[in-house]
């Protein structure tokens, strides 16, 4: 696994990132483009957003309350942010813009 752009996610110890996995894929793995959170405090790290394939996530940032996410989703020439609301039982990932130009996650 690789990984940038680490961010102290919230006041529960826990760490969300960019990073890649290997998912399996018929007889073999593919390397997906994610965006990881690791709880510290089980020391278990597991997906909230898996890209596509032929996307990447590039950057995340989290709100100063912790209570959400923005993310860049690139794919060929086209770049757009998601947001995640974190104070869901079931983190919902939707897109913000899709005019395909923007991907400078902020709050």
């Amino acid at each position: 696994m690789r990984n940038s752009r680490i961010r102290i996610f919230g006041w529960w110890a826990s760490i969300v990132f960019v990073g890649t996995i290997d998912i399996p894929a018929d007889d073999t793995t593919v390397a997906t483009s994610a965006l990881l959170v690791y709880d510290m405090a089980t020391a278990m790290m597991s997906p909230l957003v898996l890209a596509e394939p032929g996307t990447y996530i590039d950057s995340v940032t989290i709100a100063p309350d912790a209570t959400s996410l923005v993310y860049c989703l690139r794919h060929d020439d086209v770049t757009d942010l998601h947001a995640i609301d974190l104070t869901e039982a079931e983190p919902e990932d939707r897109p913000i813009t899709t005019d395909g130009k923007r991907c400078s996650p902020a709050f």
